[in-house]
């Protein structure tokens, strides 16, 4: 007999034998099976017997069904299909039936990997998306593609699609755990996956810049000496004194923009392991975006810190959003 399993990986594990007539499931406690949740509409929906199998029928629900995690309003149900109710699990389990025909018997090699529900450790088939027994999602466990092309899936490891025949290209052919790892990788720039260096931490980034402001100070303090001695010794040295104080005032935009053209850091960010690259990471950080993040940054000086402060949002400043560029930790 098929049965109806509610919540099969909670304590409230419930079976439900499933009736060869109209089933209905709702909010409601005149239905035939109730759950007590407020996503569920009174009369949310039915599984029908029509004399040789089950069908599921969404009746207009407000929150609408999921089956295997797509939204449907009427589908046929099959063995270890896994419908989502609101914030309740529903596990279809269809009754044995004996396979027609001759077929013959797929025996798997001793050496190959067994397949196995992480949580009930029952064993599974190639292309299920949840487990049978328990209903865990067992997805993220196979090798699974997605075609570029028709966006369907292909389990296992395979060069071109068996739905369309396209081939599979590198990134769409990774696995979705892989792929879903490296999508929050890209947003928020902290995972090391396929060589993403992570990102800066804030308190790193405030080190390096209390260093570089010590050595700007310092660069600026020796760069005055020449005009001031010439300005106090001399009693025509002031025009003279004027022109070289351009010393001390260029030494601030060629200390930054020299090192990160040089060096891809200053010595306050390299210190602490850091470094500066492009965001796209095709591009060299060289001088055109040395010269922008420098633009950016005396902007950040002129809103009296206000562009620094962006780095609380997504972990860039204002010039970095400006030269498209980022601070990340140096491999070691």
């Amino acid at each position: 007999m098929a049965k109806l399993i509610i919540n099969p990986q909670m304590p409230s594990r419930k079976e439900i034998d499933l009736p060869k007539a109209d089933l209905s499931i709702g909010r409601d406690p005149t239905n035939d099976v109730v759950i007590p949740d407020a996503l569920v509409s009174r009369r949310h929906a039915r599984i029908v017997f029509d004399g040789r199998e089950y069908l599921f029928h969404d009746c207009e629900s407000s929150n609408g069904s999921l089956l295997n995690g797509d939204r449907v309003s009427e589908r046929k149900l099959t063995d270890g299909d896994v419908l989502w109710l609101g914030a309740s699990r529903l596990l279809f389990r269809a009754p044995e039936s004996q396979v027609e025909g001759n077929l013959a018997k797929v025996i798997q090699h001793p050496s190959s990997q067994r397949m196995k529900c992480p949580a009930c450790e029952q064993p599974y088939q190639a292309g299920d998306v949840f487990c049978r027994q328990c209903g865990t999602t067992i997805e993220a466990q196979q090798a699974v593609s997605l075609c570029a092309s028709c966006n369907a899936r292909v389990v296992g490891p395979a060069r071109f699609c068996n739905a369309c025949g396209d081939s599979l290209a590198p990134r769409a052919g990774r696995s979705l755990a892989y792929q879903k790892r490296l999508d929050r990788a890209e947003r928020a720039d902290t995972s090391a996956i396929d060589g993403v260096l992570p990102a800066a931490t804030a308190e790193k980034r405030l080190l390096a810049a209390l260093v570089d402001f010590l050595a700007t100070a310092a660069l600026f303090a020796l760069f005055s000496l020449p005009p001031l001695g010439i300005y106090l010794n001399f009693e025509n040295g002031a025009s003279v004194a004027a022109w070289l104080m351009s010393l001390p005032l260029l030494s601030f935009p060629a200390y930054f923009i020299g090192f990160w053209v040089a060096r891809g850091a200053t010595p306050g960010k390299e210190l602490l392991g850091l470094a500066v690259v492009m965001k796209d990471g095709t591009r060299r950080f060289g001088l055109v975006p040395a010269l922008i993040r420098f633009a950016g940054f005396c902007l950040s000086l002129a809103t009296l810190g206000l562009g620094f402060m962006l780095i609380l949002v997504d972990g860039d400043t204002l010039h970095d959003r400006f030269a498209r560029t980022r601070v990340v930790e140096r491999q070691p």
